[in-house]
């Protein structure tokens, strides 16, 4: 009984850990780099999760502080970069968003460093 007892606390103290450290989302495996938290009256620091990634956004600049996601090989391969930006409509009512415009992205071109680029 021991041992069992033993086993379940270990798992129960291992899984709040990982939960604790954001590991729960595999775009959070190295962590959360300025505690974001899904937060709506923290507008600067809003984390926001998707399947494909997660971010912390800023609603005072309209642009993510922090993007993370996971880039497998299987990931890169020979197809063009496609230019269809879409306004992310997850974020609450009251932010404000960043709109389309001909020289704004958030990813860099494969052979451009990486880097936040608003302008």
């Amino acid at each position: 009984m021991k041992k069992f007892f033993h086993v379940q606390l270990t798992l129960f103290v291992f899984l709040c850990g990982l939960a604790a450290l954001g590991q729960t989302n595999p775009n959070l495996k190295l962590g959360n780099p300025s505690n974001a938290k899904t937060d709506t009256a923290d507008k600067d620091n809003y984390l926001l999760i998707k399947e494909q990634y997660a971010l912390s956004y800023n609603s005072s600049r309209g642009a993510p502080n922090w993007v993370s996601w996971t880039l497998m090989r299987s990931d890169i391969g020979t197809v063009k970069r496609q230019d269809n930006f879409h306004v992310e409509t997850a974020l609450p009512e009251s932010f404000q968003r960043v709109t389309p415009g001909p020289t704004f992205h958030t990813m860099p071109e494969a052979s451009e460093p990486p880097m936040w680029c608003p302008y």
